[in-house]
């Protein structure tokens, strides 16, 4: 092997796409290396071999390549190559090698299995009876014993017994069962501000729905959070079962990726079936622990893990003392649990193609949102999305809560999972079936008011994306500063805060209309149905961006931004105490009080 930065060297390098540069004037520019410590100022050609070098490929390669894109004469390639070697040794192309060294893990100790498995419900004793069978009945098959918890967020007292009737029915199916409903969680709540002194007002919207909404579903699940408290932990929503698929040709080495969504999509045919669907006979359970709380470099099971994808921030976040697989996710097959089928058509790649062959599957598609989407490997992000239909949670590290209320609250978890140093993301390359009660086929006019009649909590999203501050700290430290940030800006007067919320959704819709325009470009406006349709959503959007008021949420009445901004108010206030709430639900753990009680 040849020396470090040398064209003898046969290691595989590449740069980031997220150098920082900063132009100096004469061609030059000041370009900051993966890890931010240090800057060079750089020739007008370093920056471009630089930009040139995305991908894994040796010095000789690189150079090879970018003789040809730049047409330069042959006799240039030792020049290119002694300007990569620099590169090279300078730190600003950096080795697949070097990035696997400060990927390696740091323990070779397993992370504990998980001991809890949560359902939040609300409505629904036919879908929970459904989910809890299935679901019991898989983990009895594997001799997996685990406690399931139901939270249950149904106003309706005759709706509760009923779903405490189907607890009932089922204990003898293995586990021990627990509940949580309105009453549980009011006498948790009292505990939390009586024994540990903890704000009333945040404990209340944490868990009790003070304002009324209609959707609770992230209030049930920050009390399953609550409950299993310094564990780890599977969630799945009642209206899922223990069915897995995997997607076609799924394998190969784990990933690293920056990719905010690194899923692909297959799609069903005229009878409702996902052909590319590959039937698993596997333990859920088992499938979230391959990745769940493990250290990012120890999720390739012993064979280094593809770094191809992955930003230099990827690796500056994994550098945290605490870097672990936070939050896992298996894909889902069936009703996609997307709010608005927009979307569909930004896809990229392989799911593109698949969706746009024939325009019938394209118009299924947009009208059903049936789906079958996962990874085809193992893929640990350091941001991403993040659809709730299951799961795995590492509570033994501080986590961040759900937005309780709206919809939404899984979207703001994970852009509040950004706060907590070290905290990543896993997805699965396995589906979980997901059937909820139909839905009415949604319509093209549903497309174009989903662009711009925003909900309470995408706007939040977009908010605490906008306003999380950077953190050197803890998970703790990290929530508590984004709650600072949170309810000054709910402070402000309403013309500011109107304009802080107008900027971030500005931004949003900024980003999806040039998308949509490269899109059109790229693809050459074909094929034709699609580029109809996205012509249009284009439109709409350029309407969009000149209505003041787009910015308030549809699902607030009347008085939208007032709303917004107690909500945005009562989040930051939330955070503040999140910290200290996680820990006094541990300390009244070990006095016998928690958010459930056993059936």
């Amino acid at each position: 092997m040849g020396p470090s930065g040398t064209a003898a060297d046969p290691r595989r390098y590449r740069s980031f796409p997220d150098l920082v540069r900063v132009p100096l004037g004469d061609g030059a520019e000041l370009v900051y290396a993966l890890d931010r410590r240090e800057a060079r100022s750089l020739s007008p050609l370093a920056v471009r071999l630089l930009l040139g070098c995305p991908t894994f490929a040796t010095l000789p390669e690189h150079a090879g390549r970018l003789l040809r894109e730049l047409n330069a004469a042959p006799g240039g390639l030792p020049t290119l190559l002694h300007e990569l070697s620099a590169l090279a040794a300078a730190g600003l192309l950096v080795s697949s090698a070097d990035l696997e060294a400060r990927a390696r893990p740091r323990s070779d100790a397993a992370p504990p299995p998980i001991t809890t498995v949560g359902v939040p419900t609300r409505d629904r004793p036919d879908c929970l009876r459904r989910c809890l069978e299935s679901h019991l009945e898989a983990a009895r098959r594997r001799g997996r014993k685990v406690d399931w918890i139901v939270v249950d967020g149904s106003a309706d007292a005759a709706v509760r017994e009923a779903n405490r009737a189907v607890l009932r029915s089922l204990r003898d199916r293995g586990g021990a069962l627990f509940y949580a409903g309105p009453e549980e969680k009011a006498v948790f709540a009292d505990a939390l501000v009586r024994q540990a002194g903890l704000p009333a007002e945040a404990v209340a919207f944490a868990l009790l729905n003070p304002e009324n909404c209609p959707v609770t579903t992230g209030a049930n699940r920050n009390a399953l959070l609550l409950h299993a408290a310094g564990e780890m932990l599977l969630q799945v929503d009642d209206d899922t079962t223990a069915r897995l698929v995997a997607p076609p040709m799924a394998g190969g080495p784990a990933a690293f990726s920056s990719r905010f969504d690194p899923t692909e999509f297959w799609f069903p045919d005229e009878a409702g079936a996902v052909p590319a669907a590959v039937p698993v006979d596997d333990d859920l359970l088992a499938v979230h622990e391959r990745l769940l709380g493990r250290e990012p470099g120890a999720c390739g099971g012993g064979e280094a893990v593809d770094p191809e994808q992955a930003s230099a921030g990827f690796f500056r976040r994994l550098e945290a003392p605490a870097a672990r697989v936070a939050v896992s996710a298996a894909g889902v097959v069936g009703d996609a649990g997307m709010g608005s089928s927009v979307y569909f058509l930004t896809l990229e790649g392989g799911s593109r193609v698949r969706l746009l062959a024939d325009e019938a599957v394209y118009r299924r598609v947009v009208a059903t949102r049936r789906v079958l989407r996962a990874v085809r490997r193992a893929t640990v992000c350091d941001d991403g999305v993040c659809v709730a239909l299951n799961l795995g949670l590492d509570h033994r590290t501080l986590l961040p809560p759900f937005l309780p209320v709206q919809r939404n609250q899984d979207g703001v978890f994970v852009s509040l999972l950004r706060a907590c140093p070290g905290a990543f993301l896993g997805y699965l390359p396995l589906a979980v079936a997901h059937e909820p009660p139909p839905r009415p086929p949604a319509a093209p006019a549903d497309m174009a008011a989903d662009l711009t009649r925003f909900r309470s909590g995408h706007v939040l999203q977009l908010l605490v994306r906008s306003l999380l501050p950077g953190t050197g700290g803890d998970a703790a430290a990290g929530l508590r500063a984004a709650g600072r940030a949170l309810a000054e800006t709910a402070a402000l007067p309403p013309a500011d805060f109107a304009e802080r919320v107008r900027f971030a959704v500005w931004q949003q819709m900024s980003r999806q209309a040039v998308l949509w325009s490269w899109q059109l470009r790229q693809f050459g406006g074909q094929p034709a149905f699609w580029a109809e349709d996205v012509r249009r959503l284009l439109a709409v959007l350029r309407d969009g961006l000149a209505d003041a008021r787009c910015a308030d949420p549809v699902d607030l009445g009347p008085d939208a931004a007032a709303g917004l901004r107690r909500l945005a108010l009562a989040l930051g206030r939330l955070l503040l105490s999140w910290p200290d709430m996680v820990e006094a639900a541990r300390d009244l753990r070990r006095r016998g009080v928690r958010p459930a009680v056993p059936v």
